[in-house]
């Protein structure tokens, strides 16, 4: 598949040359409950590495409103939107996160960061990747909770 569709919005790979990559969707089996809070959805993104390109940014995309930090964990980063009664995010692997902290020059695989608009992550690939690259994607409808209990759901279920 090239798109996602979730209640709050698309979710989508393409690189920065506008070429949408395609990608599968599988149930991610850990979705434990938060106190009461269940996922509605918790799912697997897989992309072959052969469809990053060295030299090449590729943007995970989640069409919906702007998205905020939602959470991180050793190597993982999240980022989500309370949007249409939803609470809906995307989580990404950052393999550098601990050269980068430790200013190490030897970077790998590819650079994980924010998109500027908001709407995702930017992947700016480095060498080629020998492994397929995962996300993962969670939504959970929103209700009478206060926002950071979705919040928090979110960070446990794609971190």
């Amino acid at each position: 598949m090239d798109a996602l569709h979730t209640p709050a919005g698309e979710i989508f790979l393409e690189r920065d040359d506008g070429t949408r990559i395609p990608f599968t969707a599988e149930r991610n089996p850990y979705c434990p409950a938060y106190g009461t809070l269940l996922p509605e959805e918790t799912l697997l993104l897989t992309c072959a590495a052969e469809y990053f390109l060295p030299g090449h940014d590729h943007h995970l995309v989640l069409r919906t409103g702007k998205l905020r930090f939602c959470g991180a964990d050793e190597d993982r980063q999240a980022l989500y939107a309370l949007q249409s009664g939803y609470a809906v995010g995307i989580g990404a692997r950052d393999p550098n996160d601990g050269a980068l902290l430790n200013n190490d020059r030897l970077l790998r695989h590819y650079i994980l960061t924010p998109l500027r608009d908001g709407h995702g992550f930017n992947l700016n690939v480095l060498e080629s990747l020998t492994q397929p690259v995962v996300f993962t994607a969670a939504w959970v409808k929103t209700g009478e909770l206060p926002a950071q209990a979705y919040e928090d759901a979110l960070a446990l279920w794609l971190v």
